[in-house]
């Protein structure tokens, strides 16, 4: 029996109910053996935040983004950085980053001692130029954009859609053969705040 039910007074099942078994069939001579053992549990945190226009001071041609001066974008990495070093997770999703080189500055400046040596931004579609991001302290082996893939509506909606940014798909190893798959994305609002 599990080990919740030792002890519990047992009734005999009725005559016409369905036999019930309590550990797993035998192996078939001619099938695969199957370790059913679970490892212990990786004790990991896990925090996404909203950066809110984490720009640097470069126009980017491509994009509408803000273009902050640079006493503006140094008080914004030291802002976030002082968050996320409050928080102090394991794996940090992130929101509303420009790009790879302002997410690098936020890690080498601010967080150099966290030891998030795993770091992921690739390009969305917004407008703006504001993508989503992972920073990580234990190792990334797989990373999928979906940018680019299209899907169809709901409710009759025959038109295709994408992302409005990008959802990275992420495949993190915490231990050996222990593995945590996780999507990052940040939706566009559908309703003005006005």
């Amino acid at each position: 029996l599990f080990p919740a039910c030792q002890g519990a007074e047992t009734q005999p099942p009725p005559a016409d109910a369905a036999m019930v078994r309590d550990s797993d069939p035998p192996p078939r001579p001619d099938g695969p053996v199957v370790d059913h053992r679970v490892d212990p549990p990786v004790m990991m945190t896990l925090a996404t935040f909203n950066v809110h226009d984490l720009f640097d001071e470069v126009d980017d041609p491509l994009h509408e983004d803000l273009i902050l001066s640079s006493t503006a974008a140094a008080g914004k990495l030291a802002a976030v950085g002082k968050a996320l070093r409050a928080v102090n997770a394991d794996v940090i999703a992130l929101q509303e980053v420009e790009n790879k080189a302002i997410l690098d500055r936020l890690n080498a400046q601010e967080l150099k001692a966290q030891g998030y040596s795993h770091v992921r931004l690739y390009e969305g579609n917004d407008m703006r130029g504001i993508n989503v991001a992972l920073l990580s302290r234990f190792p990334i082996i797989r990373t999928v954009s979906h940018a680019q893939d299209r899907f169809p509506g709901v409710d009759g909606d025959t038109k295709m859609h994408a992302f409005s940014r990008d959802c990275l798909e992420m495949i993190i190893e915490p231990a050996a053969g222990r593995q945590l798959v996780l999507l990052v994305n940040h939706l566009r609002a559908t309703e003005s705040t006005d």
